[in-house]
């Protein structure tokens, strides 16, 4: 079991950085820098489509769900950068930078769907959900880390 421990911990010591690898455009200078590897049943995403790039002030909600680490109510900045990055900006808590988004759950190109993984801080999947109709930015919804599930959205 210590083995164990101590294994899980380089592991999540190597997946996460407090260096900053911001080269598209990010804004966050300080904090972590998180980039998990693709897990079992997920297949690395394509590229962020250009007219989802931006920034956007949100708020959560978790329509009574319970178990995520949010309260409703909790404001967000996310950042959609240009090399495929979502810096996360959550309101008492440093930024991060969150990196190689997943295709999970059934999701693929062209479902305007790109789940990245925040097993540095939050141990919360944010699954940017794109408009279908011209790929803008519709919302943030808040998944387990590591399997099923739904905790709310961050919207604007």
């Amino acid at each position: 079991m210590k083995k164990a421990l101590i294994l899980l911990s380089m592991v999540l010591v190597a997946g996460c950085s407090s260096s900053n690898n911001n080269t598209g455009g990010g804004s966050c200078d300080s904090g972590l820098s998180c980039s998990p590897t693709v897990g079992a049943g997920e297949t690395e995403a394509g590229d962020i489509p250009a007219e989802a790039v931006g920034t956007y002030t949100t708020t959560y909600d978790d329509f009574g769900n319970t178990g995520g680490p949010f309260a409703t109510g909790t404001t967000a900045t996310f950042e959609v950068t240009s090399d495929n990055k979502l810096i996360v900006s959550i309101d008492g808590q440093e930024c991060i930078v969150l990196e190689n988004p997943v295709y999970r759950f059934g999701a693929g190109e062209g479902d305007g769907n790109f789940t990245f993984k925040d097993n540095c801080e939050n141990d919360v999947a944010f699954n940017l959900s794109l408009n279908n109709a011209d790929n803008s930015f519709n919302e943030v919804n808040v998944e387990p880390v590591d399997s099923t599930g739904f905790f709310g959205q961050f919207f604007e």
